[in-house]
């Protein structure tokens, strides 16, 4: 799982958090596409709904879903192996803010437990 955590939080630094960055947090519900559906994450050089190819909107939508499977490996990782990559990175991929938002999102530790086996039956 270290290794995995480590590939999503390269990627997260790489392509969102670094000053050259091709991602833009547009806040939850601020990007739309052509069908309507208000999303958050957009590339940089994405126009506006009315100027997007169905490819486009299809790229913008895959990014999304990638952003929240990122997020998700993030907390579940920080939940149960607390890895720090400062050294590699410059940033810390695990904190508290995660951990408790993983707990808001899917309950006590009992519950999470149940996440994380579910998880690591899993075959990735």
């Amino acid at each position: 799982m270290e290794s995995i955590s480590s590939k999503v939080c390269q990627i997260m630094h790489e392509f969102y958090h670094s000053e050259d960055g091709i991602i833009c947090d547009n806040g939850k519900g601020n990007v739309f596409v052509v069908d309507g559906a208000p999303l958050q994450y957009d590339f940089l050089d994405s126009g506006e709904v009315d100027e997007r190819s169905e490819i486009e909107d299809q790229k913008i939508k895959f990014l999304n879903d990638i952003m929240d499977l990122f997020f998700d490996i993030q907390r579940y990782v920080t939940l149960n192996e607390p890895i720090r990559f400062d050294d590699d990175y410059g940033m810390d991929c695990s904190t508290e803010l995660d951990k408790q938002m993983l707990l808001e999102t899917v309950g006590e530790k009992d519950e999470v437990e149940t996440i994380v086996d579910q998880i690591d039956d899993m075959e990735l």
